[in-house]
């Protein structure tokens, strides 16, 4: 996966920037789904770690009351920094599983690769946090 450094000054000073990307060849529509819903959780844990939120990521995390959090990202009913970035990792670890188990050319169809999905995409929002301005469709969008 590469990784490139960059600065966010002109005089090759901190603060540095790594930007990490990378693109998924995959074979299934489905597999591509629950890739897509993992990557955006693990966006979204990222920048949950680093910190701050951006105003984009709170909104999306308070459309979901196990979150815990409001619009203005504050904490919700003993909720913590530490217990939302809990729930997303325990959010990223279904989607792994799901990843994982409808990925397999040989072992499932069609329709058991839809149902692994659904009970996937019903146990865990597709945090969307991008801007919904933006042309390009993500997963969640597409197969609406």
């Amino acid at each position: 996966m590469p990784i490139e450094r960059r600065f966010l000054s002109n005089d090759i000073t901190p603060p540095i920037c790594f930007d990490v990307t990378d693109s998924f060849e995959v074979y299934y529509g489905q597999v591509a789904i629950v890739l897509d819903h993992l990557l955006n959780h693990i966006k979204v844990l990222k920048d949950f770690a680093e910190g701050p939120v951006a105003q984009s990521v709170v909104n999306t995390l308070s459309k979901y009351p196990h979150y815990r959090i409001n619009t203005h990202g504050d904490y919700q009913d003993g909720a913590t920094r530490e217990s939302v970035l809990k729930v997303i990792i325990d959010e990223c670890v279904v989607l792994l599983e799901c990843l994982s188990k409808i990925a397999s050319i040989l072992d499932l169809d069609e329709q058991q690769r839809n149902s692994l999905l659904e009970v996937a995409q019903t146990r865990v929002p597709f945090l969307d946090y991008r801007d919904t301005a933006n042309a390009a469709l993500s997963g969640a969008e597409s197969e609406e």
